[in-house]
């Protein structure tokens, strides 16, 4: 990399450092950042790092096995989609692309200036999954986990580049049917000759063993083996084992390091958004999620308009989309059993609700955070702060309700009954319908908390069209989606409240029927905190200052 570059880097730090300390004159970044310093300080000094000295080895092995399939897919997913998104942001095209520098020293430059971010993402992921001796030395995971991470980002990038190059063009549709044709090979093995447990003796630690057992063996394991490269060395005993482990794993970062060198030629053509020596496609037209009506009320066209922004909202896609589910489904219930899938599909199904409820918010930014770039502009407009809040934000709490339900019909359809728990079909229909109640109103509070930290400290929050996607915002998204927890906790101890004291009475009289009932009582009391949040959002929206707030960004 060349001395300009080294010097870009080093002042864009200094400069990024610089700006973030004048933001502290404000009381209010100040306070966010003593919490979050007294946060951390209350970790470290409470659970204080140590070795452990002799982990449960069988834990270790299940941990391996939980994060090599989870990388793998994380790293699946870059396959897929890694080819439609940004590396470079428009100034940097402007500036870096012109200036008399090689497409390698451009490259590199990207490759380093994403280094500050993953180093500050390993250190927080770290000090959140190193507490209690799950490892021998909580070293080796730190350095592991920027491994991980550094993998990941420069992954990203080749996988960028790769279809831009004549022979990444023709490599890349050979390695996609090699993955494919060897990810229905390993589950059909499974299938074959590692049957799942039986629904009857489906917990936590069967599926685990049951996992370890299936990565430890036959083509699976080879199949894993470079993505448990990467992992292994946070599970070494000594220094002497990590370094070994270690070499292989920055083997495999080179390799794709190099990878990214032998594409430098297709930098432009990637940049560009088009592949050399191909027709462009012409761009299909989005299909309106619904009508927009030339009168009625003003915040439906923002709610149209970030609906519209989200995509995705096609009747026939998502027709299609659900008959392919169910035939998957279908498929699984012929393969493994019929008992043994839906209790799987039904637990999954669970998980992903609990999942968006909590973490939903922070994924789904069609609302302020996305258009406060243009807060000038709304000001405009003839309506008021809490009218413009309200259209910004049904667009996500539309899509994550739409989700929630979904996952709720799945879960009360298919989870079947066991020795220990049997539900009828009444008991499964009065449990979803409190989960279709309060789910939806629960996600609703936790997109407003993600508003009101957009408004709150915009200078600290990505904003705009393009979404962060790099290790670079995994701290950030790790801070928020605490802050949404803590949030929801909050906010649903009035609901909680109201559904016990609808509850306990009602039980006497009319048996598990009064669920529902008290779950509607509790989703009322989620909804006035909601309007009473909208109000205060419109409030701070109406004394926002674009002027003040976002010409010190970054």
């Amino acid at each position: 990399m060349s001395g300009a570059f080294r010097f870009l880097l080093l002042y864009s730090l200094k400069n990024r450092i610089l700006s973030r300390l004048r933001r502290l004159r404000s009381p209010k970044y100040l306070i966010s950042v003593l919490a979050g310093l007294g946060y951390l300080a209350f970790v470290f000094f409470k659970y204080p790092l140590r070795a452990a000295p002799a982990p449960d080895r069988d834990a270790l092995q299940l941990l391996e096995a939980v994060f090599t399939v989870l990388l793998t897919l994380v790293t699946l997913y870059h396959w897929v989609f890694s080819t439609r998104g940004k590396v470079f942001d428009e100034a940097e095209v402007q500036i870096l692309f012109p200036a008399p520098v090689s497409r390698a020293d451009v490259l590199q430059y990207r490759i380093a200036r994403a280094q500050p971010g993953i180093l500050f993402g390993s250190l927080v992921t770290f000090l959140v999954f190193s507490r209690g001796g799950i490892v021998w030395r909580p070293e080796f995971l730190l350095v592991t986990i920027w491994l991980v991470y550094s993998f990941l980002s420069i992954f990203r990038i080749a996988v960028w580049l790769t279809p831009h190059t004549p022979a990444g063009r023709k490599l890349r549709p050979r390695i996609s049917r090699i993955v494919f044709v060897a990810a229905i090979g390993c589950a059909l093995w499974i299938w074959r000759f590692l049957p799942p447990p039986a629904a009857s003796d489906l917990t936590p630690q069967s599926l685990l063993s049951w996992l370890h057992l299936v990565t430890n063996s036959g083509p699976l394991f080879l199949f894993l083996l470079p993505f448990r490269i990467l992992l292994r060395p946070a599970f070494a005993p000594g220094f002497f084992e990590f370094v070994m482990l270690l070499i292989p794993g920055l083997i495999i970062l080179a390799a794709v390091y190099w990878w990214i060198l032998l594409c430098s030629g297709g930098l432009e053509s990637a940049v560009l958004g088009k592949m050399r020596e191909a027709p462009r496609e012409p761009k299909r037209r989005r299909a309106q999620p619904f009508a927009l009506k030339p009168a009625g009320a003003p915040f439906i066209a923002i709610y149209w308009k970030n609906l519209l922004l989200a995509g995705r909202f096609s009747g026939r896609k998502a027709i299609t989309l659900s008959a392919v589910m169910v035939a998957i489904l279908i498929l699984a219930l012929n393969l493994v059993g019929s008992e043994t899938a839906s209790a799987i599909t039904g637990a999954l199904a669970v998980a992903l609700a609990g999942f968006l409820t909590f973490l939903g918010p922070v994924l789904l930014r069609e609302d302020l955070r996305t258009d406060l770039t243009h807060a000038g502009l709304l000001k405009t407009y003839p309506l008021s702060g809490r009218e413009i809040v309200l259209g910004e934000v049904l667009a996500p709490a539309t899509r994550l309700t739409l989700m929630q339900w979904a996952l709720i019909f799945i879960a009360a359809s298919v989870l079947p009954n066991t020795e220990e728990v049997s539900y009828s079909a009444p008991q499964r229909f009065y449990a979803g319908a409190a989960a279709f109640l309060l789910l939806p109103c629960l996600g609703f509070i936790g997109t407003l908390v993600q508003n009101a930290s957009a408004l709150l400290l915009p200078g600290w929050i990505q904003l705009g069209k393009e979404h962060k996607q790099g290790i670079e915002a995994m701290g950030e998204r790790l801070i928020s989606s605490i802050a949404t927890a803590v949030s929801l906790v909050i906010a649903a101890v009035p609901g909680a409240l109201v559904f016990t004291l609808v509850l306990i009475p009602g039980y006497r009289v009319a048996g598990q029927a009064i669920i529902p009932v008290a779950a509607l009582a509790s989703a009322v009391v989620l909804i006035a905190e909601a309007v009473l949040g909208i109000m205060w959002l419109g409030k701070l929206f109406d004394r926002f200052d674009p002027s003040k707030e976002l010409d010190s960004g970054i």
